[in-house]
């Protein structure tokens, strides 16, 4: 491997980027939660998390993301893990992996994969607040006559709010900011601001 190679393995491994997002909100198992908001000030995109029945101290998750700012569809799958350390302080993880098509210039084949780290606040035993970074590499193979592989990787700070307004219902708050690296889109300021629902069936 040469050494571009090799930065961008450490790159991929370290940092993050694009729109593609994991599950942020704490969701419970066999829970559905959507969410509607803008990324870097564009159209409106729509996510749709379902998360599974709990198998061990994994939480199945399974993504769909509709973004019409990027005019992409894809769909994650992963899990994700919670480790209590007493009734109001938690630490939480997430990854997710899966394709996606975009149709910006041309259309484009890719995956996506996301890591998130967060630690978690129980203010009351209805509202959860909770902040950390995410990951998220990038590639995409266009599928136009020049066949270009493009790859970008960035970070995210990403600050999420759940408040149980019904015992099963809860609305949610995710905002994120960050910085893509690498690609078309290297140098790029990242936002995201979402509201959403879940509910616990």
């Amino acid at each position: 491997m040469n050494a571009r190679g090799c930065f961008l393995l450490v790159a991929v491994v370290v940092a993050v980027a694009g729109p593609g997002r994991a599950q942020t909100v704490a969701q419970p198992d066999d829970s559905l939660g959507v969410r509607v908001g803008l990324s870097s000030l564009g159209p409106p995109v729509v996510v749709a998390d379902v998360a599974l029945k709990e198998s061990g101290p994994f939480v199945p998750v399974v993504q769909t993301r509709l973004d019409l700012h990027a005019r992409t569809v894809g769909v994650t799958g992963g899990a994700s893990v919670e480790q209590r350390v007493n009734d109001w302080l938690f630490f939480r993880e997430a990854a997710q992996v899966g394709p996606f098509v975009s149709v910006v210039d041309d259309v484009a084949v890719g995956a996506r994969g996301s890591v998130l780290a967060q630690v978690g606040f129980d203010v009351t035993a209805d509202v959860m607040l909770a902040v950390g970074p995410e990951l998220v590499p990038v590639v995409a193979q266009d599928t136009s006559s020049d066949r270009g592989l493009d790859g970008r990787v960035g970070c995210s700070l990403v600050g999420v709010g759940r408040w149980f307004v019904l015992p099963t219902v809860a609305a949610t708050l995710t905002l994120a900011a960050g910085y893509d690296v690498g690609g078309r889109g290297a140098g790029a300021l990242s936002g995201d601001a979402f509201v959403g629902a879940l509910v616990d069936w």
